[in-house]
C-alpha cells in the first residue's frame, strides 16, 4: 500500500468518523432543545399555579375581611346589651382556634348571649357556609353592584 492509498483510507476513516459525531451532536442537541422545552413548560406551568394560588388568597383574604368586618359592626352595635369582657373572652376564644368544631361551639355560646332574633340564623349561617372559588370567579346570580358595596362597607349611597 502506497502513502497515498494509507492517507486515503484515514481520510475515509476521519469522514466516517466525523459524520458519526455529527450525528451524535445533532442527537445531543435534540435532546438539549427537549429538555429546555420541558423546563419551559415546568416553569410556566408553576407560573400559573403560583397566580392561582395569589388569586385565591386574595378572595379568601377579602372574603375573611368582608367577615371580620361584619363581625366587627355587629358586636359593636350589639356591646351595649352584652357584658363586655364576655364578648371579648368568647371572641378571642373564637379567632384563636378557628377550626370548625370550635368555630361552631363559640357561635352556640355567643348565640345564648344574644337576642333571640339573631340567635337561629347566626348558628345555621356557620354551619353552612362555604366558600366556593368557582362561584366567586363566575357567580351564577346578577349582582347588584351598589347593594355589594353597600355591604362591604365601601359606599353609602
Amino acid at each position: 500500500m502506497t502513502d497515498y492509498e494509507q492517507l486515503l483510507e484515514k481520510i475515509e476513516a476521519l469522514e466516517y468518523e466525523n459524520a458519526r459525531l455529527v450525528s451524535e451532536l445533532d442527537e445531543i442537541r435534540g435532546a438539549e432543545d427537549r429538555s429546555r422545552q420541558k423546563i419551559e413548560k415546568t416553569y410556566a406551568d408553576a407560573e400559573s399555579k403560583k397566580n392561582s394560588a395569589l388569586y385565591a388568597y386574595a378572595l379568601e383574604l377579602k372574603s375573611l375581611k368582608a367577615f371580620a368586618y361584619k363581625w366587627r359592626e355587629y358586636f359593636d352595635s350589639a356591646v351595649s346589651e352584652l357584658k363586655k369582657s364576655e364578648i371579648i373572652d368568647l371572641l378571642s376564644g373564637f379567632l384563636d382556634k378557628i377550626d370548625h368544631t370550635t368555630a361552631k361551639r363559640t357561635v352556640e355560646k355567643i348565640s345564648k348571649n344574644l337576642p333571640n332574633t339573631q340567635s337561629d340564623s347566626l348558628s345555621e349561617k356557620a354551619e353552612q357556609f362555604e366558600f366556593d372559588l368557582s362561584e366567586a370567579i363566575n357567580p351564577s346570580e346578577a349582582l347588584d353592584l351598589e347593594s355589594l358595596c353597600k355591604e362591604l362597607g365601601v359606599f353609602e349611597g
